[in-house]
């Protein structure tokens, strides 16, 4: 099995997300968009994870990332899947509107 290029990955993630959009006329007439999810309710989840890794989907990033690889961040939240494998990661791809304090200081975690 072969992984797919990263920038593959983002480009269907960005389709698969515009398929899912909610009609022009539904989001006019509302002041927030109900797809976002205020980043603070992950922070302190995202900040533990960085400190003491742990959790099946942790373990499984881990394996898949040997020797090393690529992390696609297409969260919701701050990073709590994606920062704990900084250290194992050659390649990391934020999605683009991520405002995370947490994933912009990415460098700070081995980024």
């Amino acid at each position: 099995m072969t992984a797919e290029p990263v920038h593959e990955l983002l480009d269907r993630w960005r389709s698969d997300l515009a398929s899912w959009a909610i009609p022009e006329e539904i989001t006019s007439r509302v002041s927030e968009s109900p797809w976002v999810l205020p980043t603070q309710v992950f922070a302190r989840r995202a900040e533990r994870h960085v400190r003491q890794p742990f959790g099946p989907s942790f373990e499984r990033g881990w394996e898949a990332l040997q020797p090393s690889g690529e992390v696609l961040d297409v969260g919701a939240g701050a990073g709590a899947a994606c920062l704990p494998l900084a250290p194992m990661s050659s390649t990391t791809s934020p999605r683009p509107s991520h405002s995370s304090p947490l994933l912009l200081s990415m460098p700070a975690v081995g980024w």
